[in-house]
């Protein structure tokens, strides 16, 4: 009987402790879903919808400056060799003009929450002014004046206006040279929060690296000496 009595003792011992293992198991399953789901949770909010997005409209509206500038050049040298038979009318149908749905407020807000800066919303608006600007002054300055000007052969004005249309043309160029390493700044911390396994409660760790600051300072110098050219 005593034999009995220790035999189910260690059955049940064994029963409990099976229980026990399991619990556990359960328990960091869980707290391993949670954290996934947490990880998933940042990457969707800041990564995805913050500077991901950031970083595609910002290179979205570069982008149209950079059409509208090769356009530009592209009509120039047209109206310059062949004069009034140039394809004035291409200009125009070809023109791009900025979507403005692409401005939000929301990707800036997001990168803000996660990275105490306000430079990349003051670098958001920067780019997307720049942009209006140099539409503005290459169809209503250039554009505009072109179509004049191709109405008469040979236009007594015609070198004169070129050479202000090329140095139009260069320092819109030179403007816009900055903000493209801006957009390459914020694709780098995009890189490096991709690579993190960081959860929601974790987001403040991020903004303390040191190679996280080292790219905010750049962004903060570049948009400062932009701010101080304009």
């Amino acid at each position: 009987m005593k034999s009995s009595n220790i035999f189910l003792s260690s059955d049940a011992f064994q029963f409990y402790a099976a229980i026990l293992i399991a619990f556990f198991v359960y328990l960091l399953g869980l707290r391993a879903y949670h954290k996934q789901k947490s990880h998933e949770q940042l990457r969707e909010r800041y990564l995805f919808s913050g500077l991901d997005l950031w970083a595609a409209h910002c290179d979205y509206a570069l982008g149209v400056f950079r059409r509208n500038w090769a356009l530009t050049l592209r009509i120039m040298k047209e109206y310059r060799e062949f004069d009034t038979n140039a394809e004035i009318d291409d200009f125009f149908d070809k023109f791009e003009e900025l979507d403005y749905e692409r401005f939000q407020i929301s990707p800036s807000a997001r990168i803000q929450s996660l990275i105490d800066s306000t430079v990349f919303w003051n670098a958001y608006q920067n780019i997307f002014a720049l942009v209006t600007n140099a539409n503005n002054e290459m169809k209503s300055d250039f554009g505009s004046g072109l179509r004049r000007m191709a109405n008469e052969e040979e236009h007594p004005r015609k070198a004169e206006f070129l050479q202000e249309a090329l140095n139009m043309s260069d320092e819109l160029d030179e403007k816009a040279k900055i903000n493209y390493e801006l957009v390459s700044l914020v694709f780098q911390l995009s890189e490096l929060l991709a690579r993190t396994n960081y959860s929601i409660n974790d987001m403040g760790v991020f903004s303390k690296r040191q190679d996280v600051i080292d790219r905010v300072v750049k962004m903060q110098d570049r948009v400062g000496n932009e701010e101080d050219a304009a």
